[in-house]
């Protein structure tokens, strides 16, 4: 597969995609949930798995689990998104959280009570890259909604306003390496990416993201994106894009940053105040 801006490699096997959403609550009335619980609650999440699998997430080049928290009700019910990356995640770790009805967090001391879940689709590598490298008319307009506290690390410093050069290197590099088919790695077609895509619209505010000892500087909120240039790259983006969901945007995304959801604004009625919680 071609079209002037990916190369393919082709491997034995492909790649999987799943999500998980558990809606919790906590049985503690004094425990609220915040979205700052993603560090505590991967470390409950790890604590139910194999030590084996435990020391390939900790190992492992690529995280092949992100996870983040949004609460509703002032804190009193939240909803826990894992999505797993590859089947050696699916197959290790869906079944603890299908099993698990309730889950404990030593940090908050409060048990958890997943009152429903809702499971998506297996997806591989080539049924996703399809769903958005074949469709007929291309978005040129999309809102990407941060969940829960995005960062960017660059020059060894927290970057915590986004730009376009950040937002797709971060995707690009977590692109690479989910997929093993379709690999954009050709450094002309990158900067293309970054170069055809305009930040028009936010409403941001900074925030910080306690992790151990240390106070992350970030932001929260969302932006809207404008795609420019041929067909054939505004997929690419909208496969970068798409793949963040999945894979969250930034740093620290197995620990509860760099949450989203990705709008196509076509299919949003022109309300400039559209509310995204």
């Amino acid at each position: 597969m071609s079209n002037g801006f990916m190369s393919v490699r082709c491997k034995i096997g492909d790649i999987m995609i799943k999500q998980i959403q558990l809606a919790i609550q906590a049985e503690n009335e004094n425990s609220l949930l915040h979205h700052n619980w993603g560090y505590a609650l991967y470390g409950m999440l790890v604590e139910q798995l194999s030590e084996a699998c435990a020391e390939w997430l900790h190992e492992s080049n690529f995280n092949p689990i992100s996870q983040y928290l949004t609460v509703f009700e002032r804190g009193k019910r939240g909803i826990w998104t894992i999505n797993l990356l590859g089947e050696q995640a699916i197959t290790e770790i869906l079944p603890v959280l299908l099993a698990k009805k309730d889950w404990h967090s030593d940090f908050h001391q409060t048990n958890l009570h997943v009152t429903n879940l809702v499971e998506s689709r297996t997806m591989t590598e080539t049924q996703f890259c399809q769903e958005f490298l074949t469709s007929a008319d291309v978005s040129r307009r999309i809102r990407v909604a941060f969940k829960t506290p995005c960062s960017f690390k660059s020059q060894e410093q927290y970057q915590l306003f986004p730009n376009t050069e950040w937002l797709i290197k971060s995707l690009l590099r977590k692109w690479h390496g989910f997929a093993q088919e379709v690999l954009l790695e050709d450094k002309e077609a990158q900067q293309q990416l970054i170069e055809h895509i305009h930040i028009t619209q936010y409403q941001l505010k900074s925030i910080q993201y306690p992790l151990k000892s240390v106070k992350i500087p970030a932001f929260i909120g969302w932006i809207t994106i404008n795609i420019s240039g041929p067909d054939a790259l505004a997929r690419l983006i909208h496969l970068l894009f798409g793949f963040a969901v999945y894979s969250g945007i930034g740093i620290k995304t197995a620990l509860g940053m760099g949450g989203c959801q990705i709008q196509d604004l076509r299919k949003v009625s022109q309300n400039k105040s559209l509310k995204v919680e």
